[in-house]
Formats: structure tokens, sequence, C-alpha cells
């Protein structure tokens, strides 16, 4: 995929778009970096995608849209479509049978879209208070806390300052995030390798899993935005990872 076109739609104006940059900055990813933001929640996008028939996501966000210069954006060939969305249960129009329905749509980032979700937010990508964290794999928020969490995730974090992650944070955050999900889905605390995430992303029952997790008020921090760098990296990335420490304290019981 190098030098072509990605297309990055997210929910927020600021977060994600940096965080996308730092990563792709961090980990040499030459694909050229196209970024619309939403700037409200899945749920809302889902109702806006019911009325098009034919699902085609970019072209119903370029006939929303009169700004020139993301109309010439959207009029770009793209490789690969990326979506980033956070579950956000609390928000006034969660719907769980929205976003299995919007995950089952969106499934193939070379056609029409993958839908990455952050649980609950996308603060959850840097909701680790140290290197290792060992108890992260089992970090959950309650209901309450979701409603604040972003202000949680500030409090809690030792990686707020997102200009001062340098590669190996960024790599130590994906691989916790990597072995927690390889936990919660298979029961393994190990480091997954790139088929076995794969078939993570892609797994429905994981979101029904989480709706009950929430309801009994223990929702698993869980972030899925890095997925797109192992897809467009998926050899590459598991051979540059040169911390097996940290892959050897996070996987052993204390």
């Amino acid at each position: 995929m190098s030098n072509s076109n990605i297309l990055f739609i997210v929910e927020g104006e600021v977060t994600e778009p940096e965080l996308i940059k730092k990563m792709n900055s961090v980990l040499n990813i030459t694909e050229t970096r196209n970024v619309y933001s939403y700037k409200t929640s899945i749920y809302e996008l889902y109702d806006v995608l019911k009325e098009d028939k034919y699902l085609d996501i970019v072209l119903t966000l370029k006939e929303r849209t009169s700004d020139k210069r993301t109309r010439e954006m959207l009029s770009r060939n793209f490789v690969a479509i990326y979506l980033i969305f956070d579950f956000e249960p609390h928000y006034q129009k969660f719907d769980i049978n929205k976003i299995v329905e919007m995950r089952k749509v969106f499934n193939e980032s070379t056609d029409g879209g993958l839908l990455l979700i952050n649980y609950p937010m996308i603060e959850a990508y840097k909701h680790i208070k140290e290197m290792p964290d060992k108890e992260f794999i089992d970090r959950t928020v309650t209901k309450k806390q979701v409603k604040q969490y972003k202000h949680l995730v500030g409090e809690e974090s030792d990686y707020t300052d997102l200009a001062a992650c340098h590669r190996d944070i960024i790599i130590n955050q994906m691989i916790h995030h990597l072995i927690k999900m390889n936990y919660l889905i298979n029961g393994c605390k190990a480091m997954p390798n790139y088929e076995t995430v794969t078939k993570m992303i892609h797994d429905e029952e994981f979101i029904k899993k989480q709706h009950l997790h929430y309801q009994d008020d223990k929702l698993f921090v869980l972030s899925t935005v890095y997925y797109y760098i192992l897809e467009l990296k998926p050899t590459s990335f598991f051979d540059e990872i040169q911390l097996p420490n940290i892959i050897n304290e996070l996987c052993t019981d204390s």
C-alpha cells in the first residue's frame, strides 16, 4: 500500500487525528494520511447511513459537506478506509444493535471500510499507568466512570502528553492492548500473531460481551485503533518488536 491514500473517518477533531499522526510518524507509515472528523458519535453516523441503500460512506459524507477542501479530499481514490469510533455506551442514542450492524457492514478496510472501536472512548489507548502496567489486563470502568472517562484517564495515565510519547512507548501501548484483547476473547495471556488479531478485530460477539460487561458495571478498557498499523505492516511490525521483557512481564502472573 506504499505511497497510497488511506482515509480515516474519526469521531473527534483533535485526539484521533493527533494520535494517528503520531503513530504514523514514529512507526514509519508512509501512506498518505487523509482524516475526516465526523464530530459526533457512531450512532449519529448510523442514522445517516441507514438512508443510503448503497452504504457508500465516502459518497455520503461528500454529499453532506460544502467545504471545498473536504470534498476534494473525499474525491480521492482510497486503498483503505478506517472508521475509528467510540463505544460510548452512555451516549443518548446508544444502541447495541446499531453498532453490531455497523460492525457487520464495515468489516473490510479495502471494501467499504473497517470499523475500529474504542471501549469506552479513544482515550483508552493511553489508560496505562506505567510500563509495564500489569493491572491493565483487568482494568474496567463503571458506568459512573464512563461518564467522566476523559478526566479519569487524565488522573490515572502516565502518558497524557502525546508529544512526549516516543516509538517505544507507542509500541508498548499497542502490546498492552493486543495482549489484553487476546486474553478477553481467547482466554490466552500472550502476544497474538497477526492472524489471531485479525480474527479478534472481526469478532462481533465481543461487542455484545462488552455490552453485557457494561450492564454489569465493569466495561473492559480496550482500544483497537492500533489495528490499522498491523494491517499496513502485517509482517514488519511483529519483526520489529524489540521489547520481549515487556511482553514476558505482561504475560506472567504475579
